[in-house]
């Protein structure tokens, strides 16, 4: 597969976000990675029952964290020929934001510049602004690539409707399908493929995936990610993959929205 790698700072997102209108118009698949904080708040799961307490956890944490990267890879006309990778660098303004340390730690090992990010990263607000009158929400002609997806998709539901996210994780799933209407979460078809299981950097070292960039970095991770689906998705019939894992996320099996079918 041949890549265009792009990282997308300040100075280049509008001219970027012109480019990724013009490729949704030939584009099938985007997967997405989002690189945050880390994990902040916990929750006493006894409160919630197993299948909430996920979700409340991650709302809590959403709520009052910003996202650092996102990633996005593009394959154009769904060929696995040629993709184009776009990495999204925020601004993180550490004095009036929480985080967890292991997490920067782990972030600052992957050669992400948090000094750079500060200088030349764009404003969440800007990248909300670029975003919501952009060709990706809402369209039922794009697919949606992820893995343990959760938290990428809470990110980017609270930047969209500038709010906190949804106290039922019933109306969290319906903002996600409005926002997303078609998305597979390669995380959760490790329930019913062996030989998908495991994190994101074992199943790539397992079927070796060259990578591009940094791991624990937003566009390479997407690019892995859409690499896993070429693999995964030729492993799996056809029909059997569409009833059972579309719109489906990691962690919540029994919620299922086919908009398709």
């Amino acid at each position: 597969m041949n890549v265009k790698y792009i990282n997308v700072w300040k100075y280049n997102v509008k001219d970027i976000f012109k480019e990724i209108n013009n490729l949704c118009k030939d584009t099938c698949l985007i997967s997405l990675d989002t690189e945050f904080p880390g994990i902040v708040l916990k929750i006493k799961s006894f409160k919630y029952s197993s299948e909430n307490a996920s979700y409340h956890m991650l709302r809590k944490n959403v709520n009052i964290l910003k996202t650092i990267q996102i990633g996005l890879t593009f394959d154009k006309n769904c060929n696995f020929k040629f993709s184009t990778t776009f990495q999204f660098n925020f601004v993180y303004d550490f004095e009036n934001n929480c985080f967890a340390q292991d997490s920067i730690d782990l972030l600052s090992k992957s050669k992400l510049l948090f000094e750079t990010n500060n200088k030349i990263g764009i404003n969440l607000d800007l990248f909300k602004e670029f975003l919501t009158s952009s060709s990706l929400l809402c369209n039922k002609k794009l697919k949606w690539i992820t893995f343990h997806s959760g938290y990428d998709f809470g990110y980017l539901i609270n930047l969209i409707t500038n709010k906190e996210l949804p106290l039922s994780k019933k109306d969290f799933i319906e903002h996600l399908n409005f926002y997303f209407p078609c998305f597979f979460d390669l995380k959760h078809l490790g329930y019913f493929s062996s030989n998908f299981y495991g994190s994101l950097d074992k199943i790539a070292e397992k079927f070796n995936i060259n990578r591009i960039g940094k791991s624990h970095q937003a566009g390479s991770d997407s690019l892995i990610t859409l690499n896993i689906y070429k693999i995964i998705s030729n492993d799996i019939k056809p029909r059997e993959y569409f009833r059972k894992f579309k719109c489906v996320l990691y962690n919540s099996p029994s919620v299922v929205h086919n908009y398709y079918l």
